[in-house]
């Protein structure tokens, strides 16, 4: 509902906005960059503190991205982050030596690979 609101604040298309939210999410960048096996995971990484969020510890998994942030894992826990597989997303930057993930760009609709019609959510949350 938090980013539904900030979708619908925007003069830009919500339903398109929405989905760049959503895909900008920490536990999704880290679940996007094969960090993580799946955005669960992604989660508890985070809420555990073993994620930097520019050189910060954050414990939000919602938490939103931007341009040139880097997400790196905990400098004790680098050893145990194994990359699953590569990354195809060219909004995302990866590291592989010092395990960091760099944001180069936001996300827009078209890097969101799920097939999803945004306007029906947009429809259902304006009920």
């Amino acid at each position: 509902r938090r980013i539904f609101k900030i979708a619908s604040k925007n003069p830009k298309a919500t339903g398109e906005l929405l989905l760049s939210l959503l895909e900008r999410r920490l536990d999704n960048v880290l679940f996007r960059a094969n960090f993580a096996k799946s955005r669960l995971h992604a989660r508890q990484l985070i809420n555990h503190g073993k994620i930097r969020l520019n050189n910060k510890k954050v414990s939000t998994a919602s938490i939103l991205v931007n341009e040139k942030d880097v997400i790196s894992p905990k400098l004790n826990f680098k050893d145990n982050i194994e990359i699953l597989a590569p990354c195809d997303f060219d909004w995302l930057k990866i590291n592989k030596t010092a395990k960091t993930i760099e944001v180069k760009k936001l996300p827009i609709r078209l890097d969101a690979p799920a097939e999803i019609n945004e306007q029906l959510i947009v429809e259902f949350y304006n009920r």
